[in-house]
């Protein structure tokens, strides 16, 4: 009884150990887990951003990182594709590391001709290749975002003009809504642009034209811009108050 509880013991550790080193060697040969690129929801021109790809299952002499540039528009890569043509940017980024889990920071500072451009961060562990790739897309923030009016002092019975401005933005889709405080629809309304300068920069010009009334004393305009440069809720407002003792934005 002794010498069969004495073989179980040997077979049950034997079999312990076995299944130990099948799982290092699996662990070995295993390729680690490789995130997918992440970014700031949005990305300014001119703004330093940080570009990571998170690496799991593997130690840091194992790893090997490369961050490239691909054509901007190119087609995307699929996972394991072989590194393109492209700047090589491995040596902008750094390696955060904790134990078996890796963190692959890129800088960068982008510039409204970089938008679109695609960043690959490839991954060299244990003789496999792991690659993810993103594209990024460049944003700038109106500068100027304002209603004027002409004449600067409203009249009664006269024609009163009101134009919203908004100024160097990017990209150039952008949707601009003219409403009251008192829901009385807007008509008339047209739009210059948007039109670019040699900056790449975007600008658009919206205006309405009215015939003042005594009614319209204390109305107030509101000219709505949407742009994916703005956060959340993505849009902003300018306002006009009529008031024909002078006005103010």
């Amino acid at each position: 009884m002794i010498a069969l509880t004495s073989v179980t013991s040997l077979l049950l550790v034997s079999a312990a150990i076995g299944g130990a080193l099948l799982l290092y060697a699996y662990l070995c040969k295993a390729p680690p887990s490789v995130s997918e690129i992440s970014k700031p929801s949005i990305i300014y021109a001119q703004v330093q951003t940080e570009l990571r790809c998170t690496i799991r299952g593997a130690g840091q002499r194992e790893l090997r990182v490369r961050w490239s540039t691909l054509s901007a528009g190119s087609e995307e890569l699929s996972e394991g594709g072989s590194l393109l043509g492209g700047g090589d940017l491995s040596d902008q980024a750094c390696l955060l590391s904790d134990c078996q889990h890796h963190t692959s920071v890129l800088t960068v500072c982008l510039t409204v001709s970089e938008d679109r451009t695609q960043y690959q961060c490839e991954v060299l562990c244990r003789g496999q290749s792991i690659t993810r790739v993103t594209t990024v897309r460049v944003k700038v923030e109106p500068s100027f975002l304002q209603i004027t009016s002409i004449p600067q002092i409203p009249k009664v019975e006269r024609s009163l003009v009101l134009c919203c401005r908004l100024e160097n933005f990017y990209p150039q889709e952008v949707d601009l809504e003219w409403s009251r405080n008192d829901g009385e629809p807007v008509c008339g309304v047209t739009h210059f642009g948007p039109f670019s300068d040699h900056t790449q920069l975007y600008s658009l010009w919206s205006k309405i034209q009215l015939l003042m009334a005594r009614e319209d004393e204390r109305a107030v305009y509101s000219c709505r811009v949407y742009h994916s440069s703005f956060p959340a809720p993505g849009y902003k407002d300018a306002l006009y108050h009529i008031n024909t003792q002078g006005s103010s934005t």
